[in-house]
C-alpha cells in the first residue's frame, strides 16, 4: 500500500511562505520600467474647449466695454466652432454640452437637442 501524506495546517502555511519567498522581486532592481501613456490624444473638440474654458476663466467684470466685447467675441465664435462639430468620442459630446449650455448657466438650444438626438438614433 502506497504511504498517505495528511496535509496539515502548518503544512499549508510553511509551503506557502515558501513559495511566496521564490516570489519575491528584489528591491536592488531599481525602479519599476515606465508603462506607456494610455492617454488618447487630444481632438479638435478638445483643443477648442480648452480655449474656450480659458476665454470663460477670464471673467468679464473687470474688462472696459470694448475689451469685455471682444472677448465675448472670441467665446461665442469659439462656442459655435465646438457645437458645429462632429464628436468623436464621449468626452467630445460631454464638452459640447457643457459649451451648448454655458457650463449649466444657459438650456441648451432646440437645434442642438435635436442633433444630439440624431446622433444617437445613428441618423
Amino acid at each position: 500500500m502506497g504511504r498517505t501524506q495528511s496535509i496539515t495546517r502548518r503544512a499549508v502555511l510553511t509551503g506557502a511562505a515558501a513559495s511566496s519567498a521564490a516570489l519575491a522581486v528584489p528591491t536592488s532592481l531599481g525602479a519599476p520600467a515606465p508603462v506607456a501613456s494610455t492617454a488618447a490624444p487630444e481632438t479638435a473638440i478638445g483643443a477648442l474647449y480648452r480655449q474656450w474654458r480659458a476665454v470663460r476663466a477670464q471673467g468679464w467684470e473687470h474688462l472696459s466695454a470694448a475689451a469685455s466685447d471682444a472677448s465675448n467675441a472670441v467665446y461665442v465664435r469659439l462656442q459655435r466652432r465646438i457645437t458645429a462639430m462632429t464628436p468623436v468620442t464621449p468626452a467630445d459630446l460631454a464638452m459640447q454640452i457643457i459649451v451648448e449650455t454655458d457650463d449649466n448657466e444657459s438650456e441648451w438650444r432646440d437645434t442642438f437637442y435635436r442633433r444630439i438626438v440624431r446622433l444617437a438614433d445613428g441618423s
